[in-house]
């Protein structure tokens, strides 16, 4: 009976291979993660977890002006650019993390941007040169 609990256990999976497998839970050594403001992630990916505590839909809030966030990036951003005095080191240095990375995400929309603008202006400009 044990090689099919992975069938009823929604956390179990598979390890090993051929007949006499065995089932690990994928959660039972994982620690929730915390970020540097000491904020838990939770069991995400636990349904049952979920259920008994459903903090998913509550606001990422900062600590020093209680202002709600969507995700803890943008709380993370804001904490570094309005207050930067009252940061950790830990907190500093994922503030530059999240900086550099927004950096190159705006870095990459714009390349991106000019790309699209550049192959529309040549793609009018062959259309009008075939139709006249």
């Amino acid at each position: 009976m044990r090689r099919y609990r992975y069938l009823t256990d929604p956390n179990a999976e598979v390890v090993g291979r051929g007949r006499w497998h065995s089932t690990v839970s994928k959660f039972a050594s994982r620690a929730p993660e915390t970020d540097a403001f000491g904020a838990s992630d939770g069991d995400h990916r636990n349904p049952e977890a979920r259920r008994e505590d459903d903090d998913s839909r509550r606001p990422i809030r900062c600590p020093y002006c209680d202002r709600p966030f969507r995700t803890r990036r943008l709380r993370t951003l804001h904490a570094g650019l309005e207050h930067p005095e009252r940061l950790t080191d830990d907190q500093r240095e994922a503030f530059e993390s999240a900086s550099r990375e927004d950096d190159a995400a705006i870095r990459r929309f714009r390349v991106k941007a000019l790309g699209m603008v550049v192959l529309s202006y040549f793609s009018f400009l062959f259309v009008y040169a075939v139709v006249t």
